[in-house]
């Protein structure tokens, strides 16, 4: 299968984060302390573990030549843009007479509009079949043919925002109509805001649905909200967990930057300085509409209704597009608005300016947030530099081959120093062999439900399974935590479950607790090529205890179908959108870790701690080529560093003495 493209290094713990706290973590070094203890019979200080630890590196391969450009809808009714076959200049979209208008008055030859150049180019109104060919059949359609956005862009990610106050129209204030499809959306949305009359009808008007959604959004505050954000990778905001009542500005500034490329090459420079640039050229082209909105013969004349400004950006560009046209209507004779002022029935105010104005304001802010954080990056790559020259040279004196580390197919010197220095996912350790070696502490949970139907029409066991790793749900440690926090944790930021969700919803088998540890040598999907990494992994059983529960749709169940969820991300690299499956039981490998290294699952293999008694012989041969005296490798000699150090002195104290 393929796998998307990632930045080289991210830090996932909340917006923005540079660096990790780092703590005490104990598990498998109090397990080395008592067999010290047993052994030797002395007293040894229990230290935790500093051994970090942070969230799984995925590799992608490099970048996939351009494809051509599909088509992108990161909001409105599914089904309304088709290919148009003839002219991949051009889309169609469903005939709207009012619409076929607007675009018809703003492309007057002689119009002039300052408009224009914002609004996508108008074919006219052409007749298909549903296919796209042309139509002699009986069932003929009409469609909108409007200028493909998405024309030499490469790898674009679209971003729709809703403009205006309000996105009903006056006409439907008055409307009576009840409709059941509505209140069902209101359900979902907030079913606390419903009336027992309206519970008891079942059903709502539209402007009673519409008017409660732009009170929960930023539609009401800010004069616009994010309708949605995707790219071909998939969608990059979850609409009903994170947009549908995002109102507050210092919630809208992070997620606007989702637009942003997330990955661009294996240069993090070139990566920050192109997301900064595709900014700034959003602010522009937000300013010089904000001027041609404010001269438009067209803007001045119309109430704008639903109307979108939409994001489009790839690597080397941005642009602002208008978009949607439907409820655009001529404002009546004797009424002037100025797309600003508070809307009361009747004075036809659309507060379009208002959410452009904020659009412009929040983008700036964003501008601000990568600035700051280009600074401080900055201060650390200095460190980074001086570091990943040290660490080279030592991997060198320690026998590892760091020829791979810089090829295109490994990941490289500055990825490994980060991990250890910044991020500090891991350590540097003697690997008993005169060489040394990397060290993580990963929980993976092998999520399972009953998930289906299945080709018997029956429920059946499936597994949760990461799509690109081919594995089930994995997440490495983070300083300070245990396996089952660090559990917690990831339900959390990845499915979006709370606390109080994942105690209702999942139980965790302890009877099917394992620790393993795994050693093996880095290659270009895995670890660090030439590099050998010891795992310690905690594995671990956990049952879904009710898949038909709506709360758990957001993870495909109970049908079981495949769906993507969205990483916390660094405001300086971008998100990533991660894809997951449910797997047959019978399809994955969970049967086959019945035991592991002879001990039964749900045991503790203790014994198995001997295999990490490293002994003290260096390669290195200069001060500058060798460990710190712990054995360690600077920045990793904390709390855990001390005590293993302890451990190593104690048992080649008791080598000698025997």
């Amino acid at each position: 299968r393929r796998r998307r493209p990632r930045p080289w290094w991210r830090v996932e713990r909340g917006m923005g984060m540079i660096l990790s706290n780092s703590g005490a973590v104990g598990g498998r070094h109090g397990v080395l302390v008592e067999w010290l203890n047993a052994c030797c019979g002395r007293e040894v200080t229990a230290e935790a573990s500093e051994i970090t630890r942070s969230k799984p590196f995925e590799r992608k391969p490099p970048l996939q030549a351009p494809r051509r450009p599909s088509l992108l809808q990161a909001s409105g009714h599914a089904n309304g843009l088709h290919k148009d076959t003839s002219n991949p200049s051009f889309i169609l979209k469903t005939y709207d007479a009012v619409e076929a208008r607007n675009y018809e008055t703003i492309h007057k030859v002689d119009s002039g509009d300052p408009i224009q150049s914002f609004v996508g180019t108008y074919g006219g109104v052409v007749t298909l079949d549903e296919t796209g060919a042309a139509s002699p059949d009986q069932a003929p359609k009409k469609f909108l043919r409007i200028g493909n956005l998405l024309v030499g862009k490469e790898n674009p990610c679209v971003m729709d925002c809703k403009l205006g106050t309000r996105t009903f129209k006056e006409s439907e204030v008055t409307s009576k109509k009840q409709r059941t499809d509505l209140y069902a959306n209101m359900l979902k949305l907030d079913p606390g805001q419903l009336t027992d009359e309206e519970r008891n009808l079942g059903a709502i008007t539209k402007h009673r649905f519409m008017s409660a959604r732009d009170a929960m959004s930023s539609s009401s505050t800010l004069g616009f909200r994010i309708g949605g954000i995707c790219s071909q990778e998939g969608q990059r905001a979850d609409k009903t967990k994170e947009l549908q009542k995002l109102r507050e500005a210092s919630d809208i500034v992070p997620m606007l930057l989702r637009v942003l490329p997330s990955h661009i090459c294996n240069d993090p420079q070139v990566n920050v300085r192109r997301r900064l640039a595709r900014t700034k050229d959003i602010i522009r082209q937000l300013e010089e509409l904000s001027a041609a909105l404010q001269e438009s013969p067209f803007f001045s004349s119309h109430e704008c209704i639903g109307t979108s400004v939409l994001f489009v950006v790839d690597k080397e560009t941005a642009h602002v597009h208008l978009i949607d046209f439907a409820k655009t209507e001529p404002l009546p004779d004797g009424i002037q608005i100025d797309h600003r002022s508070v809307w009361t029935p009747g004075n036809h105010e659309d507060g379009v300016l208002t959410g452009v104005e904020s659009l412009l304001t929040l983008w700036n802010q964003a501008l601000a947030v990568l600035q700051d954080e280009i600074a401080s990056k900055m201060l650390v790559d200095q460190e980074l530099a001086r570091q990943t020259d040290q660490v080279e040279e030592l991997l060198k004196a320690n026998g590892v081959d760091t020829k791979a580390l810089c090829s295109d197919k490994g990941r490289s010197h500055e990825e490994l120093v980060w991990e250890l220095q910044v991020e500090r996912s891991a350590s540097l350790e003697l690997d008993g062999k005169g060489g040394i070696r990397r060290a993580v502490e990963i929980v993976k949970a092998w999520i399972i439900a009953d998930a289906g139907p299945d080709e018997k029409g029956e429920m059946s066991p499936h597994v949760l399974m990461d799509e690109a790793r081919q594995s089930p749900f994995a997440r490495k440690l983070v300083a300070g935590e245990s396996w089952e926090e660090a559990l917690r944790r990831a339900l959390s930021e990845q499915m979006g479950l709370t606390p109080a969700q994942q105690a209702r919803h999942f139980r965790v088998e302890m009877s099917s607790y394992m620790m393993r540890h795994e050693e093996r040598m880095g290659h270009a999907r895995g670890g660090f090529p030439g590099l050998n990494s010891l795992y310690h992994v905690h594995e671990v059983d956990v049952h879904v205890v009710d898949p038909l529960h709506p709360e758990l749709a957001c993870m495909g169940l109970p049908s079981g179908g495949n769906f993507s969820t969205v990483l916390n991300f660094n405001l300086l690299l971008g998100s990533e959108v991660k894809h997951w499956s449910w797997r047959p039981k019978s399809e994955t490998c969970h049967a086959a870790r019945g035991t592991v290294a002879g001990f039964p699952r749900g045991s503790r293999p203790t014994e198995q701690t001997k295999l990490l008694q490293p002994s003290i012989s260096r390669a290195c041969t200069s001060p500058k080529d060798a460990l710190l005296d712990n054995g360690l490798w600077p920045g990793t000699e904390g709390p855990c560093a001390r005590a293993i150090f302890q451990l190593l002195r104690a048992a080649e104290w008791l080598g000698n003495a025997s």
